[in-house]
């Protein structure tokens, strides 16, 4: 057999790096770009780290070390949610188009749609930005106690009382939690999932193309909720929850008997809220900034991502919006049930996120309307 002429060779890896250099070249482009449109959510962040920053700076006197606690976990999270969408997208294919030529056309719509330059160009902003925000917000929330000392549990349990018709919230499921032993298991489970589906949903946002305005929308809203309730919200109501009720008010503990429950629980099926409501309480009273540290009661930031994801979900198809729904449900349960928060806290939180992602709405609509109306214009005929 004759061999393939060398001048037919060498252009392949000539093409190849000709494509790769074209691709470079666009990713570098398009991401000069993305920053710049990117610009007030980096303005938003970067007051945001400076704030974390001289508070940081006023109890340590070192600013730097706290900043690395979620950065490794973010990048980590990063990683395995966009091999999860992928390996998702690659179900789908198979599933739902079936294709003669499987691995090919996963090849094709990897290079020609995952791995788009603008796609990446366009999430590069936010990646560098998160690991930042994150970071800024355990430096803040572990600071609460020490600039804002728990003072509102005894107002939040009396709400509480006052709500539900003088009848604490988490005795009304009680009676069937109390026949079913492995229920705070199953509940638990969901609570740490919401962790995993949280990252799910943001990673798919972070690269996603195809509703640039639904994709700030819930970025918007996202950031907004951890800045306005996790920290300011945390500051102005200062509060430890029912699971440290009688540590830091000193009074009668009426959630003793709850607590009680998920011990017994626990030696039927694992109740991990346990395990962590000590480490944090064992944070704050050494006084650490931890991975995961801070405890604050009002608002659940819980609930309020709980209800973020199913007003994403609701705009995108009735029955995913159900099913968020559903599981809102579950972690606003799950929050009294587990002596994580007062019933008020979670109420707080869906209304307060409910108010953001409408006020962020509107602005990006705002924001989107002057384009709106030069594409329009452009796209006239002449005179």
């Amino acid at each position: 057999m004759n061999a393939m002429p060398t001048s037919m060779t060498s252009a392949y890896p000539a093409e190849r790096r000709a494509r790769l250099s074209a691709w470079a070249l666009e990713l570098v482009t398009q991401s000069r770009d993305s920053f710049a449109r990117h610009r007030w959510f980096a303005a938003l962040i970067g007051i945001y780290f400076l704030g974390a920053a001289l508070i940081e700076w006023h109890f340590t006197r070192s600013v730097g070390a706290s900043f690395q606690l979620y950065t490794m976990t973010c990048i980590g999270m990063i990683a395995v949610m966009a091999v999860a969408i992928v390996m998702i997208h690659a179900v789908y294919v198979m599933v739902a188009i079936r294709p003669a030529q499987l691995f090919r056309e996963l090849g094709r719509r990897y290079r020609t749609s995952l791995f788009r330059p603008d796609r990446i160009a366009n999430a590069l902003p936010v990646l560098v930005l998160l690991p930042i925000f994150f970071n800024s917000f355990t430096v803040l929330k572990t600071s609460v106690p020490r600039i804002a000392p728990f003072a509102w549990d005894t107002a939040f349990a009396k709400a509480d009382l006052w709500l539900h018709g003088g009848v604490a919230p988490w005795t009304l499921l009680q009676p069937w939690f109390a026949s079913h032993l492995q229920a705070p298991h199953f509940v638990d489970l969901a609570y740490v999932l919401w962790f995993f589906m949280l990252w799910l949903v943001v990673v798919w946002q972070i690269f996603g193309l195809k509703a640039p305005g639904l994709r700030a929308q819930f970025l918007g809203t996202l950031v907004l909720c951890w800045i306005v309730l996790g920290t300011f919200g945390s500051f102005l109501f200062s509060s430890a929850g029912p699971c440290y009720f009688g540590r830091v008010t000193g009074l009668a503990d009426p959630y003793t008997p709850l607590m009680a429950y998920l011990q017994q629980a626990d030696r039927i099926a694992e109740v991990w809220s346990l395990q962590t409501q000590d480490m944090l309480w064992s944070y704050y009273a050494g006084r650490e900034i931890g991975f995961g540290g801070g405890i604050s009661a009002m608002p659940s930031m819980h609930v309020a991502m709980a209800f973020l994801l199913m007003l994403m979900a609701s705009r995108l198809h009735w029955g995913l919006g159900l099913g968020a729904f559903l599981y809102f449900l579950v972690i606003q349960v799950g929050a009294v049930q587990l002596g994580w928060h007062y019933a008020i806290d979670g109420y707080a939180s869906a209304i307060a996120t409910a108010i953001l992602w409408w006020a962020v709405g509107r602005a990006v609509d705002w924001h989107a309307a002057p384009r709106a109306a030069l594409g329009s214009a452009s796209s006239r005929p002449a005179a």
